[in-house]
């Protein structure tokens, strides 16, 4: 899922699926499920209740859409419901643009409703971190009532939003000792105090384990390796390594990561395809953690080619400019070893506020100035590395079925693929560009910083034409094809950048 942002009007009216919870109190969050619910879209959607006569609008709590799929995925809306809403029916509508869904019905509950609890997030947390609590029947209003482990109470304000109406998150008191914790919500709505059901978790002092969302995993086969999605990255800040425990029926097999900075584990060949299921552990000093809840993870039966989620276009010539007062006092040119990081040139500044934009040069053209609202307050300090961190170039390629069939590129840029990948590293990979009257042309991804990133060169010599794109694991020689080519043209002037 993603922010939202502008996009075009939609052609057809929205859908609604399904609403949860299906009851709800004043106040309290609702998550809408549809199509074309306007998650996309920054202004012009606007959520109606309708009880009798009565109509009221209400804005959207946040949203989630596939960036790539904005006609046809599933797309979220989170909502309150109104204050003045009475117990009993409601109809909600989607409004999007002036197009209206068809309502879904809805029970409105007494105001005096305690939330429901389901989940505590990570289940394993230390003093000072954040948790996040699942449940439904969240206001903004409600206070966590925590009982440690020597029974005294805490009362902890609701002071982290999250963009989840399901969900809470708090910051735990950084005084709590190690032991079972028990966490429950105070509804202060109403004026009642209503108490949620209780939920109890372990705190945490030295080594903690990481929790596994399971959901997010990519499906591999043994043999293959398995990136790990976790939630917080808190206890790996001292870790000196991370295992995984994979168990299958009697079969109990522990394995490292690569490192804490990069989870990547392969996965038994000793296993067979079919359930199994996860759990970490973390090393500190020497001191190994308690292993974390387990988790259920189906193997393949064949093995499992690249998912490319995202592609991102580096050119071969960028630059950034500074404003200050409306006027740009400087341009400088982005060396490629910083790239997408950005240096500021320091002597030509003045005391105030400093806006940072972008281009990139193209096919011998520059683009226009990009402004993503990057900027900072001068004299400021910067990374170690001496400079401001990353600004945005250009914007990321989704790949989905709203993905252009084509993609434009020149020669000698290169080209970075997101997404998840089988193998030990990108080095085990290969990318193979196949065009008509053509001959193949292998190239061999360069290994980045993250993990889930793949980098390519492409060849200065490339052809015009419109090449399909074919990743390859070495070994296995499972494949994937991208659902868009890449439309190599003007190459004369892909270098003429003076």
């Amino acid at each position: 899922m993603a922010s939202a942002q502008e996009k075009s009007p939609l052609a057809e009216p929205p859908v609604m699926l399904r609403i949860t919870p299906t009851a709800a109190a004043p106040q309290t969050g609702i998550q809408l499920e549809g199509y074309r619910l306007g998650a996309n879209l920054e202004k012009g959607v606007r959520v109606l209740f309708v009880q009798g006569t009565a109509e009221y609008s209400v804005a959207s709590h946040g949203g989630g859409y596939e960036t790539a799929n904005v006609k046809h995925g599933l797309q979220e809306l989170g909502v309150h419901v109104p204050e003045a809403l009475q117990p009993g029916p409601c109809q909600v509508m989607v409004d999007v643009e002036g197009q209206r869904s068809a309502p879904l019905t809805i029970q409105i509950n007494v105001p005096a409703t305690a939330p429901v609890l389901t989940a505590v997030r990570p289940h394993s947390p230390g003093p000072g971190e954040i948790v996040c609590i699942e449940g439904s029947g969240f206001s903004d209003s409600d206070e966590f009532e925590l009982i440690d482990a020597l029974e005294q109470t805490h009362h902890v304000p609701h002071d982290l939003g999250t963009s989840d109406v399901n969900a809470l998150a708090f910051t735990l008191p950084k005084d709590l000792l190690a032991g079972k914790a028990i966490l429950r919500v105070i509804e202060r709505r109403s004026g009642t105090n209503q108490v949620s059901n209780a939920l109890s978790f372990d705190i945490v002092r030295g080594p903690a384990p990481l929790d596994i969302w399971s959901d997010w995993l990519m499906p591999v086969a043994p043999g293959q390796w398995l990136d790990l999605v976790v939630g917080s990255a808190e206890p790996l800040k001292s870790a000196e390594r991370v295992d995984v425990l994979f168990q299958q029926k009697e079969q109990v097999v522990i394995v490292p990561t690569k490192s804490p900075k990069n989870l990547r584990v392969r996965v038994p060949e000793s296993l067979t395809p079919g359930s199994v299921t996860l759990q970490t552990r973390t090393v500190v000093s020497g001191e190994m953690s308690a292993w974390s809840k387990p988790v259920n993870y189906s193997l393949l039966d064949k093995r499992a080619a690249a998912k490319i989620y995202s592609l991102e276009i580096q050119p071969i010539r960028a630059e950034a400019a500074f404003r200050q007062h409306g006027q740009i006092v400087a341009i400088a040119p982005v060396d490629e070893s910083d790239y997408p990081r950005v240096r500021v040139p320091a002597e030509k500044l003045s005391n105030g506020m400093v806006e940072v934009m972008t281009r990139v040069w193209r096919g011998g053209k520059p683009s226009a100035w990009l402004w993503k609202h990057f900027g900072f307050d001068w004299p400021a300090k910067f990374l170690p590395d001496g400079t401001m961190g990353e600004v945005p170039f250009m914007e990321r390629i989704y790949l989905g079925p709203d993905t252009p069939k084509t993609l434009i590129v020149y020669p000698g840029e290169k080209l970075i693929l997101q997404g998840t990948f089988a193998v030990e590293s990108a080095e085990d990979l290969e990318v193979i560009l196949q065009c008509d009257s053509h001959a193949s042309v292998v190239l061999h991804p360069i290994e980045v910083a993250n993990p889930r990133n793949a980098k390519i060169i492409l060849p200065d010599d490339l052809e015009d034409g419109d090449w399909d794109v074919n990743v390859l694991n070495i070994g296995d020689r499972a494949s994937t094809m991208l659902p868009t080519k890449l439309r190599i043209q003007k190459a004369s002037q892909a270098r003429d950048v003076k």
